[in-house]
């Protein structure tokens, strides 16, 4: 998703006619690329999406918004390759690319297709009626086996730091009964949930990727601009970088990388 709009770029540099549309596009997807590589980090936000992150004590994640709640039920129903809910038809487009953990004889599979709310497809043939299965939240491999067999409770965990966004660092309550996060264990987490910043994109940001692209606009005809022809787009601006001005509205919001 870019920081800001076509249409909003045009009110601000009042722009009727659709003959820079092209231009403008690009400067606006350009100046996205800017902003996430100045600030080491993506403003969208990415729903439902399983994540995996080696086991440790202390666990740094990307940017998380909020960990999706554990999916838990019971096969209705046996077909090969699918998994079969019609009691709580509890499945979502989103599910696909999760993984499935058989919590009746601890194998797992991963979830290839959504064809409804009951029923899902399976890259392995591990479900048959009355088997209870297991589906993202926040989920362990304790022993490396590739099955990710226990389960997080919220009361497990806590996510850091508190009272602000993102969050980036999870750690182990004091009242949970594990001692960490599948310790040693390579690929050991499964986290399902929102990525990114925040639930929606920072104004700061929006308003600062808005000023780059029409000052870039505005500097196209100029003596100082850095101009390249790009096929049907004709001149479309490489700029070197972004404003200092620009800059300093998105240093607090840079990601330190260690």
């Amino acid at each position: 998703m870019d920081y800001c709009t076509l249409d909003g770029v045009k009110s601000e540099l009042n722009i009727i006619s659709d003959d820079n549309d092209d231009i403008l596009q690009a400067m606006i997807e350009q100046a996205k690329e800017f902003i996430d590589s100045f600030c080491n980090r993506e403003f969208d936000t990415i729903v439902a999406t399983s994540r995996y992150f080696d086991g440790a004590n202390i666990l740094f994640v990307d940017d998380l918004v909020s960990i999706d709640a554990v999916k838990i039920g019971v096969a209705s129903a046996t077909t090969a390759l699918h998994l079969i809910d019609a009691t709580l038809s509890p499945f979502l487009a989103t599910d696909v690319g999760s993984t499935v953990y058989n919590t009746t004889d601890r194998t797992s599979a991963i979830i290839t297709v959504f064809t409804s709310t009951s029923d899902i497809t399976l890259d392995t043939d591990i479900m048959t009626i009355g088997e209870g299965y297991s589906i993202g939240g926040f989920r362990l491999d304790t022993d490396g086996d590739g099955a990710y067999e226990s389960t997080l409770a919220t009361t497990d965990y806590k996510l850091y730091p508190l009272n602000k966004m993102p969050k980036t660092r999870i750690e182990i309550s004091s009242n949970s009964n594990y001692g960490g996060f599948a310790s040693g264990v390579k690929k050991g987490v499964e986290i399902k949930g929102t990525w990114g910043y925040a639930s929606t994109i920072p104004k700061a940001i929006s308003r600062a990727s808005m000023i780059q692209v029409c000052r870039w606009f505005k500097r196209k005809d100029s003596a100082f601009a850095t101009v390249v022809g790009v096929g049907e787009l004709g001149m479309v601006e490489i700029s070197r970088g972004l404003d200092p001005d620009i800059a300093l509205i998105l240093k607090p919001y840079m990601k330190r990388i260690l």
